[in-house]
């Protein structure tokens, strides 16, 4: 079968990044937003924009706390191989934030896989965030980068093969529709089994290694 994978990033590649970033760094107020966000009263976009001005991290911090507390599925990896193997485009789809996410590669040795996600960069001891555009069939425009968008332009670049999606999270239930195949765990696989949508479950990369391998080969 000729396929196309991509994954959502915290909670899947690895642990939920940006919450361990907020609970470190970020003003006290990220709490609320973040209840906000997880009853569905605020997206992303909003989210970001409410807590990420309150974070105060150096860049030397930022690099410091990241190298020693957060990690890539080593799983990852082997997926990574798997799908240059058998020449499979992999690719990275995050509503997170770039500025973690190219570094925790960096420090896995894995920087040969495409990243679709929130731009962010150091102001001193702060962070600016930019988010993509927003497509125009984007239903419902709460989120911060649009993993749908994302999805389309792959469907469109590679019409005949099977669109697989790992993920765990909220912002990943919206891609349920433009996908083939879905890999879920957390509140993905929880969403998927209420509402009777087929998923195959995992708790790290080496169960999808495992599956793909015999998809793949």
């Amino acid at each position: 079968m000729q396929a196309v994978f991509l994954t959502d990033f915290d909670g899947t590649v690895s642990q939920d990044v940006l919450l361990t970033i907020f609970k470190r760094f970020a003003a006290p107020q990220w709490e609320e937003a973040m209840e906000s966000y997880k009853n569905g009263q605020i997206g992303s976009r909003k989210l970001y924009e409410t807590v990420i001005p309150t974070i105060r991290v150096t860049q030397q911090e930022w690099h410091r706390f990241l190298y020693y507390h957060c990690f890539v599925d080593p799983g990852f990896a082997k997926l990574r191989d798997l799908c240059r193997q058998t020449a499979t485009p992999l690719a990275i789809v995050s509503d997170g934030l770039d500025l973690y996410i190219r570094r925790m590669l960096k420090n896995a040795d894995i920087e040969d896989v495409p990243v679709y996600s929130n731009r962010a960069a150091f102001d001193g001891d702060r962070i600016n965030i930019a988010f993509p555009p927003l497509p125009e069939e984007c239903p419902c425009g709460a989120c911060a980068n649009c993993k749908r968008a994302v999805c389309w332009q792959y469907r469109q670049d590679y019409p005949t093969r099977t669109l697989i999606y790992a993920g765990d999270g909220l912002s990943d239930i919206k891609v349920l529709e433009d996908v083939d195949t879905i890999y879920a765990k957390g509140t993905l696989a929880e969403y998927c089994q209420e509402q009777g949508i087929a998923y195959t479950r995992f708790e790290n990369f080496n169960d999808i290694v495992s599956d793909m391998e015999r998809i793949l080969t």
